[in-house]
């Protein structure tokens, strides 16, 4: 099993392309969605990407943004931007009522990076062995040992969490170990490293980072369960839900599950098996809001709810799956790693797949909003360079930029 949600080396592959399905109204501008932010029910390609060899993808159960990474260690990140771009700024607006958006991929501040996992408003890089966070601090998910919060307002109390723009090296015990995997879920992240253990940090409601309590933890803390005869390898498939982790052991097939897997029904508070995919070989599980998505054998597997397209199933297709079901779009690919997030899905395919060509294309046409004459990734690369302003507090974000006119366009065959 060789590829993870969020984690892929980039050795293990020559790179390959995403395929997109599910919302693309990052803005939630909902009077506008289906002119200018249409959900997208099959499968696309994405235009921006085109001729860019990618390594490795990821989304986040919660996020509203997607991470991608290509075969020369460019980092590549579009959607809501709270500081989770790691971009190294966060900017502001005086339009009320919005997040910050970057509408297209731009390179962030991160180099040579492996692996990449979102989570609701925050992100985690793997670069050097090494664990490196930015986003949202609240639930201690950066793994720095803080949650960042300060009172704002001398006369009551105002609680804020301080966004924190700029990756930084998660520290404790993990600080020292060599990272191989990294997911997160919508606060808490889990990552394994190269000894066979699993570690886990961020929010511990509902027993989702498997220590048997429900706290919080600021820093990384190993899953005590995996040791002696059950460990972790070192290229575990390993996913994070909302409320829920998961993570492949050293017995061929199983797959271990801990946290609250449904909306009803106890937590489990520490890993136990997970039957539901009994008899897949997996290599990729990913997790959204209220669907999963799988990369196993040829086919690509989903199931839970859609409201944006997400499973792939197709304009005419079932909105949603109780059970796990092939996405008949992709059946035949062989999909090197899933990546799922709110209201969307993708999927990494190899650049020479059959049929690749035959899918249809997303093709944004609204210009950016990055300085004229310069590219977004050149915009991003110059505030780095050049001093970038410092993050915005996370009650107040705001954006100026304009809605995309987008199109879906088919493929020349």
């Amino acid at each position: 099993m060789a590829a993870t949600t969020g984690t892929v080396a980039i050795q293990e592959w020559k790179g390959g392309e995403i395929v997109f399905a599910g919302g693309t109204d990052w803005a939630q501008e909902e009077a506008a969605r289906d002119k200018l932010y249409p959900n997208l029910h099959e499968p696309h390609r994405l235009k921006s990407l085109a001729g860019i060899k990618i390594a490795f993808i990821s989304g986040g159960t919660s996020a509203v943004h997607c991470l991608a990474g290509d075969v020369d260690g460019r980092l590549y990140t579009w959607g809501r931007n709270e500081g989770q771009l790691g971009m190294g700024n966060i900017k502001k607006s005086s339009v009320k009522g919005f997040e910050d958006l970057q509408l297209s991929p731009v390179k962030c501040i991160v180099s040579e990076a492996i692996a990449v996992a979102a989570g609701a408003d925050f992100t985690v890089w793997i670069a050097g062995g090494k664990a490196l966070a930015a986003g949202n601090p609240q639930y201690g998910q950066l793994g720095d040992g803080s949650d960042h919060a300060y009172n704002s307002k001398d006369s009551s109390i105002c609680i804020i969490y301080d966004p924190q723009p700029t990756p930084k090296s998660v520290k404790g015990t993990l600080a020292e170990k060599t990272v191989t995997r990294i997911a997160c879920g919508q606060n808490h992240s889990i990552a394994v490293d190269n000894e066979g253990a699993a570690y886990t940090w961020g929010s511990g409601s509902y027993g989702r980072l498997g220590h048997r309590v429900q706290q919080d933890e600021l820093l990384p803390r190993k899953v005590e369960e995996f040791k002696g005869r059950i460990s972790v390898p070192a290229d575990a498939v390993i996913a994070a839900g909302g409320n829920a982790s998961f993570c492949t052991v050293n017995f061929p097939g199983q797959i271990y599950s801990w946290g609250k897997l449904k909306a009803s029904g106890d937590s489990q508070m520490y890993p136990q098996n997970f039957m539901d995919l009994s008899g897949w070989n997996v290599r990729s599980f990913a997790c959204g809001p209220a669907h999963y998505v799988v990369a196993a054998d040829s086919s690509a597997i989903t199931w839970g709810q859609a409201t944006n397209g997400e499973l792939g199933y197709g304009v005419n297709g079932k909105k949603s799956s109780a059970n796990a079901a092939k996405c008949n779009a992709l059946e035949g690919f062989r999909v090197h790693q899933v990546a799922a997030g709110v209201g969307y899905s993708m999927f990494l395919v190899g650049s020479d797949e059959k049929g690749l060509e035959k899918l249809p294309v997303f093709e944004s046409t609204a210009p950016e909003t990055a300085a004229a004459g310069a590219s977004s990734a050149e915009a991003a690369e110059a505030e780095a360079a050049g001093g970038s302003s410092k993050g915005g507090k996370r009650k107040a974000v705001a954006s100026e930029a304009k809605a995309p006119a987008s199109k879906s366009k088919k493929a020349a065959k």
